[in-house]
């Protein structure tokens, strides 16, 4: 605040602010004096709030998450976007503001979009919201492999799950400061990818007696294991952290054919991986790969 004096501060996801801070946030509303860390001697500042939520404040109000006086002042001022679904009109500005800042993250340049993708993204009524739509883009521009975006590089919408008691652990406040945080997901590939590898050095050239090399012990006593485990929580969240598919996105910026996503793979790919678990599983029982590090 002391920084941002004569300026404007934007607070995204207010309600992830600790009660402490937003009495703190308050309190320089109402006296545009900030407290240095430190220091007694308050810092006049003029410094401009904007802030943003996604969450009902009024719930998290009641609930005693959400502080009541920074509440009144927030809702004095208040502006509701709606969501997505009533914004088409807006909707290809949105689209292209993304993939001009992804095709730059990823160092491309996307020129166009044919008009068939686009078809996919107004028709699709995106109960993800602005969030949704950002994993989307961000997913198609890092796929498309010249400087056209087709509807082959777009996976939109999620089977919807059935039944009144469900539990996503990916919208839990840990995950979504996980995924917002500028080390995920390069930390986590780093991690699986050196574990990865270790592995592999010890299987290939480790001791070929499976009592006598660690790497078998990791293997099937902590790497299956977890991979299983975290394929039931997290879902798609581990093809972002996966070490092969990390290495094969590092490959694919130095070496790539080019080639488009066939529409039987989307069409079917679901069976396609069931098919391909099941035939590891099967190569692993009959070859007795537990028996072997190098296997």
């Amino acid at each position: 605040l002391e920084v941002g004096n004569q300026g404007t501060l934007l607070i995204e996801g207010i309600d992830h602010l600790a009660l402490s801070v937003q009495r703190k946030l308050v309190a320089f509303i109402r006296t545009e004096n900030v407290y240095p860390l430190g220091s007694e001697n308050p810092v006049h500042s003029s410094a401009r709030i904007i802030a943003s939520t996604t969450i009902d404040l009024a719930e998290r109000v009641q609930a005693g998450k959400f502080d009541p006086q920074l509440y009144k002042l927030l809702a004095s001022h208040s502006i509701t976007v709606p969501p997505l679904r009533e914004r088409k009109r807006d909707l290809k500005l949105i689209v292209d503001h993304f993939i001009e800042r992804y095709s730059e993250q990823a160092g491309k340049r996307i020129k166009e979009v044919e008009p068939g993708a686009y078809q996919q993204i107004m028709t699709y009524n995106w109960p993800g919201n602005i969030d949704e739509l950002k994993v989307v883009i961000r997913r198609a521009v890092n796929l498309s492999p010249a400087d056209t975006l087709s509807p082959e590089h777009l996976f939109i919408g999620m089977a919807p799950v059935e039944g009144k008691i469900t539990f996503n652990l990916l919208r839990t406040e840990p995950a979504q400061r996980l995924f917002k945080s500028r080390l995920y997901p390069v930390l986590p590939q780093i991690v699986t990818i050196l574990f990865f590898g270790l592995l592999m050095g010890m299987g290939y050239f480790g001791s070929q007696q499976a009592g006598n090399n660690i790497a078998t012990t990791l293997t099937w006593g902590f790497w299956w294991p977890t991979l299983v485990i975290l394929w039931l929580l997290v879902a798609r969240g581990w093809c972002a952290v996966c070490p092969l598919g990390a290495m094969s996105e590092f490959f694919s910026k130095f070496f790539s054919l080019g080639l488009k996503v066939p529409s039987f793979v989307r069409e079917y790919g679901f069976y396609m991986a069931a098919a391909g678990l099941c035939l590891i599983i099967w190569a692993e029982t009959t070859f007795h790969m537990v028996d072997s590090p190098m296997a």
